[in-house]
């Protein structure tokens, strides 16, 4: 008596594997975390930039933020830390000299919880390739998305022992 083996359920289960691999849907790429976007464009620290008025701004950490001061123009600040809650702040102010913004300024703001003013001393300023960052972005939003023909092919079906 000759015990064989079926091998059918395991190649069945391979090939619905394998289909169902070769159709799951493409992921999309990982979003960047906001300072990962901005430092492949920061340039060497800068001792001071003009700044007639300020745009707006983006937290990116506790000590990081992207202060706007025009279209094409923005600068990564660092703060000294702890610079509690910045990233829950309403609003900002940037003291300056003269219209100049140098590592002896202050970012200025209300903690939300609390309404206490913080003083968060400038530390480092890098100006950033804005018009690069928006060519690069215009490039990436460009791209065609995958088709189907370079998804994944479905795993090869294993050959049947006898």
């Amino acid at each position: 008596m000759s015990s064989r083996v079926s091998h059918q359920p395991v190649t069945i289960v391979l090939l619905l594997a394998g289909t169902l691999w070769g159709c799951a849907p493409l992921q999309p790429a990982p979003r960047l975390a906001p300072l990962e976007r901005y430092l492949p464009y920061a340039g060497e620290p800068i001792p001071s930039f003009v700044a007639f008025r300020v745009d707006s701004w983006e937290v990116l950490s506790d000590e990081k933020l992207v202060l706007w001061t025009g279209p094409n123009e923005a600068h990564l600040l660092t703060v000294q830390t702890p610079c509690s809650h910045l990233e829950f702040t309403e609003g900002l102010r940037v003291t300056t000299t003269a219209s100049t913004v140098s590592h002896f300024e202050y970012i200025e703001f209300r903690d939300r919880p609390s309404r206490t003013l913080n003083r968060c001393p400038i530390l480092e300023i890098r100006r950033l390739d804005i018009r690069r960052y928006k060519d690069d972005l215009k490039r990436h939003r460009a791209r065609p998305a995958p088709s189907p023909a370079s998804a994944p092919a479905s795993m090869p079906v294993p050959t049947r022992l006898a």
